[in-house]
């Protein structure tokens, strides 16, 4: 097996970096010039890169959030249900997304400002009771008998026939797949061409879906009012769904499209899948801090008596999505605004966030992004530990089934992590059997040192106290535990502890007026640099090893003996193809014969039997699966040929991690190694994609969800946002004068607004 995990080690130096940069905030840090100009120098190439990408409006925190926490997620959403789900259900998932939207935005229309008007609520009404009958049919939809731990047991039936003691096979892999995709709708290991109605049923929804785009466009032009709001954003929605499923149609309407298309949701299974789960990891950090932001609000007083704080109005398309500056404005000027608006100004509070002054907390925030808030917390905060933690106990109870060698269950465990390559076990494949839920505890470490961090910036800077004690914790329990497989990783991850303790006392003793040696400060940032660099160095000298006592590890001599055996086999199954075909051929001109005998001694209006087509198809589908298997693998020639290396099979060597907890081992026996060796890679290639599957099921289960609660919170923030936006008539009506006081940022040290802090208004 391998001497280190590599991704673990990234996953580290990621960790150990961002703990470093959380150190850094610290304003009482008093660091080595040369270190902040490393920093400095770091974060302009980080910006160099930023500026490459296309430019986005300067967003405020509301929308920072919104974009963070919704729009990523569910555009992975959209972009996986229709290469994960059949057609009908990606459809249906996209009309209850509608009507989470939907509801929350008419049930606002009504509440904001108070307004009970009929078709607002009766379209609410329909979209909840909608959304309800949804929810009822899917928990009480029936489950199929057959479930992923049976196919893993028909899998080992198939492939260990004739070579395993009591596994017999029972299912073909075209059955195996039929079976598991009633409860697994994600699965497919054969490829197929979708049935005449699907293709029509694409077409159409194409077709729909590109006309609406071109009205919201005014390409073409029809006299019916569409609000700003969905000519702003719904178009470029509209045009990329409609190119997915023309894409969609084209590839499922032939043969050589389905492959390609299978190809492609194999591929996306295994490598997008490990994407979008890095992309979560990575996404949490961010997230939860731009929740922070919402959650931060400081009191905020202007100069001047009789005046109230706000946002200065501004021009272009996304203006109430963008950053703005601040300023105070006397309550005589307001005189010609619209009740609603004057309403909406007097309840403008003292209270203001600490990131954007322009917001207020009650009226902006939580009136506006509340909604967004909750979701956030709800499926951010706890969803993605939850689901992490719920899918590392489903596939690691999954794999416990596999058959793999291995005395103990330990040597067991260490050989499934190297010999499966499913994104299903990413979760827990560097972490040892019985720390499989590490990674979940390290999600959760990251999320109390930015809670940590936050506080101690922004309220208590003493709090800053708790950060190395945490460091300690987390040092001790890598101790206690001993979480990687593979010590060098555990080694690492001790080290760095180490140093971001180091590191996180320099802030804590600067806090306590505690003067740091200089050189100790320098001493500990040239390791701070210097040991990434060296590990990544001695890493690649790591050897890797394998366990050459597995009978089922090719080497190179038993992958020699292999392609002997495959082109043999291939070469059988090959003729058994054409055989079938030539009886197929044989029986299809008897029967036309017969049918043009007796279209010839009977009437016009003789259609032939029924039961011809019926049988077309039956051995249509016998030569699909003979195909499939000679394609995906099947049984070799001669499993008992005396040509090649025999090996002993001790006792219960290549039962399952279950099976030798349960004490249910097989009895010794002596087996064909190259033969075995093939068999288990053919084995774990499915196992591979079954897990797979289970995995992105689970996932688009947890994405579904998430996705219409988040356009339910969506929804509730744009009617929200564009009712209490008043900033057209605050320009229209109300004359700011040039002098006034325009503030970008709060001071922390402030307690009111000053002139000598801001900058004059320029209209």
């Amino acid at each position: 097996m391998p001497a280190v995990s590599f991704t673990s080690v990234i996953t580290s130096f990621v960790t150990f970096w961002q703990n470093i940069a959380i150190s850094l905030r610290f304003p009482a840090l008093n660091i080595p010039p040369w270190l902040s100009s490393i920093a400095e120098n770091f974060l302009i190439f980080f910006k160099l890169l930023v500026s490459m990408i296309p430019k986005l409006p300067n967003f405020d925190i509301r929308t920072s959030l919104v974009y963070l926490s919704i729009v990523i997620p569910l555009s992975l959403d959209i972009f996986t249900i229709f290469f994960a789900l059949p057609f009908w259900k990606a459809i249906l998932h996209i009309f209850d997304l509608a009507a989470g939207f939907g509801f929350s935005y008419l049930l606002v229309s009504i509440l904001i400002p108070v307004n009970f008007r009929l078709y607002p609520l009766l379209g609410s009404i329909f979209c909840l009771i909608y959304l309800i009958v949804r929810a009822i049919i899917h928990c009480v939809r029936k489950k199929e008998d057959f479930t992923i731990i049976d196919a893993a047991k028909a899998l080992a039936n198939f492939y260990f026939d004739g070579i395993m003691p009591n596994y017999e096979e029972n299912m073909s892999l075209l059955e195996i797949d039929n079976k598991l995709k009633k409860s697994v709708s994600t699965i497919q290991i054969v490829a197929k061409v979708s049935s005449p109605v699907i293709i029509f049923l694409l077409y159409v929804c194409f077709l729909f879906l590109l006309l609406l785009a071109l009205l919201l466009l005014d390409i073409i032009q029809i006299d019916i009012p569409f609000p700003a709001a969905v000519r702003l954003f719904v178009p470029y929605i509209l045009v990329s769904l409609s190119s997915i499923l023309f894409i969609l149609m084209i590839l499922k309407s032939n043969a050589p499209g389905a492959k390609f298309l299978l190809a492609i949701k194999q591929f996306l299974k295994r490598w997008g899948l490990r994407l979008l789960l890095l992309a979560f990891e990575l996404l949490y950090i961010p997230i939860l801090t731009g929740l922070m932001y919402n959650f931060v609000p400081i009191p905020v007083t202007c100069p001047g008596e009789n005046e109230i704080p706000m946002r200065l109005p501004a021009h272009g398309p996304f203006f109430q999505f963008e950053s703005h500056s601040m300023t105070c404005i006397n309550k005589s000027l307001l005189g010609n605004m619209s009740s609603f608006s004057y309403s909406i100004t007097e309840k403008l509070g003292k209270l203001r966030m600490r990131k954007e002054l322009a917001l207020s907390f009650v009226q902006d925030i939580l009136k506006v992004n509340g909604g967004i808030m909750l979701f956030t917390i709800a499926f951010i905060m706890i969803g993605i530990p939850l689901f992490w933690s719920m899918t590392v106990t489903t596939n690691r109870d999954l794999v416990f089934r596999f058959n793999v060698f291995g005395r103990t269950v330990e040597e067991k465990w260490a050989t499934l992590t190297t010999k499966l390559d499913t994104t299903g076990i990413f979760f827990f494949q560097k972490y040892t059997i019985y720390s499989a839920k590490w990674s979940v505890i390290l999600i959760i470490s990251k999320f109390i040192i930015m809670v940590l961090a936050a506080v101690g910036n922004n309220y208590y800077k003493k709090l800053v106290i708790l950060l190395p004690i945490f460091y300690i914790c987390m040092a001790v329990a890598t101790c206690i535990k001993w979480p990687y497989l593979y010590k060098l990783n555990n080694w690492l991850d001790l080290i760095l502890y180490v140093l971001n303790t180091m590191f996180a006392m320099f802030p804590v003793l600067a806090s306590f007026n505690v003067s740091v040696p200089p050189k100790l400060i320098i001493y500990t940032s040239l390791a701070v640099l210097a040991l990434p660099i060296i590990s990544c160095l001695l890493f690649l000298f790591c050897a890797n090893s394998y366990n050459e006592e597995d009978p089922t590890y090719i080497n190179k001599e038993t992958q020699e003996e292999i392609n002997i055996i495959e082109k043999a086999r291939l070469a059988k199954l090959q003729e058994q193809i054409e055989y079938e075909k030539h009886r197929k051929e044989i029986r299809r001109r008897r029967r036309t014969s017969a049918a043009g005998r007796r279209r010839s001694s009977s009437t016009d209006n003789y259609y032939g039997s029924e039961h011809d087509g019926m049988l077309d198809d039956f051995e249509q589908e016998n030569i699909d699966a003979l195909q499939a298997q000679f394609e995906i693998g099947a049984k070799e020639i001669d499993n008992n040929s005396q040509e090649f290396e025999k090996v002993e099979i001790g006792e219960g060597w290549l039962n399952s991690i279950y099976d030798m907890k349960q004490n249910i081992v097989e009895r010794p026996f002596k087996v064909c190694k190259p033969i075995l060796a093939l068999r288990f890679k053919k084995y774990y290639e499915m196992l591979d994609l079954i897990i797979d599957a289970q995995t992105i099921t689970k996932l688009v289960s947890f994405l579904n969800l998430t996705s219409v609660f988040a356009c339910i919170s969506i929804g509730w923030f744009i009617k929200a946002l564009l009712v209490t936006m008043i900033d057209r008539e605050v320009q229209q009506k109300v004359s700011i004068p040039n002098d006034s006081c325009v503030w970008f940022e709060f001071l922390s040290n402030m307690t009111q607004l000053s002139s000598e802090n801001c900058t004059r208004f320029k209209q």
